[in-house]
């Protein structure tokens, strides 16, 4: 890859734009098999550590069942509103992880069969490269003839690295979707416990305000003149407080 780019470079200084062409694109199948080789670890790793990650899933779904909404009855108001807008937050943010894994699953016969569709075009292409024997020289001067060699075996290189990257995917896919199952068994259970944990806010809050208006009614007097300004501007404090939390 590095005398590919000198060549490129050399000829782009030049000003030879076919051979610079042709180097270009020896370089970018090279980067393509580089990454597909990449791929490959990965899909590898996934295979390897699937049970690991499944279990891990399991366990916080297990804490999960044991769980209960924390106790709020020390908090005031401003905390609840705080607190709530946390967990409200979380919610959110669980409920998009949900949906990403509910894509992936019913994507999962569809991915499947493009791999396949895309192995068959590579098995296809790849007996039309011919196989050829070539000893690199690092003191030839660059020629059309290098280039268009150098091209083949980069496409060859790029087009197995793809296939052992594709095969590694489908080999791993069942151990990853069985990783995804547990996990979405686990996001379904956080999200029922934010939602609970949501109630009990909201339900403190309910009690608070019931509260505040409790306060009116019994600090002032109803036939005080000052009775119907006090009870104004507390529901529409309380009007304001809902408000600032929808």
């Amino acid at each position: 890859a590095e005398l590919v780019r000198q060549r490129l470079q050399t000829q782009t200084v030049r000003g030879n734009t076919d051979l610079s062409d042709l180097y270009q694109s020896v370089a970018g199948w090279l980067d393509q098999a580089i990454a597909y080789q990449q791929n490959e670890a990965h899909y590898n790793e996934q295979a390897a550590t699937a049970t690991l990650r499944a279990a891990e899933f399991q366990l916080k779904l297990d804490e999960l069942a044991g769980e209960r909404p924390p106790d709020a009855s020390t908090l005031n108001l401003e905390q609840l509103d705080s607190r709530i807008a946390e967990e409200r937050a979380m919610h959110a943010e669980t409920s998009n992880q949900l949906d990403n894994l509910d894509r992936k699953i019913q994507s999962r016969e569809a991915t499947a069969q493009q791999i396949q569709t895309r192995l068959n075009e590579i098995n296809l292409r790849l007996p039309e490269l011919s196989d050829i024997e070539i000893t690199v020289n690092r003191r030839a001067k660059p020629s059309l003839l290098e280039a268009a060699q150098w091209l083949t075996l980069a496409e060859q290189k790029a087009l197995k690295a793809e296939r052992r990257a594709l095969n590694a995917k489908l080999f791993s896919e069942p151990a990853r979707y069985n990783v995804i199952q547990v996990q979405q068994a686990e996001l379904t259970g956080r999200l029922a416990f934010i939602a609970d944990t949501i109630d009990a806010l909201e339900e403190q809050i309910s009690q608070r305000e019931g509260s505040q208006d409790s306060l009116v009614a019994t600090s002032i007097s109803a036939d005080r003149p000052a009775y119907p300004i006090a009870e104004a501007l507390s529901q529409e404090y309380l009007a304001l407080r809902r408000e600032h939390r929808a």
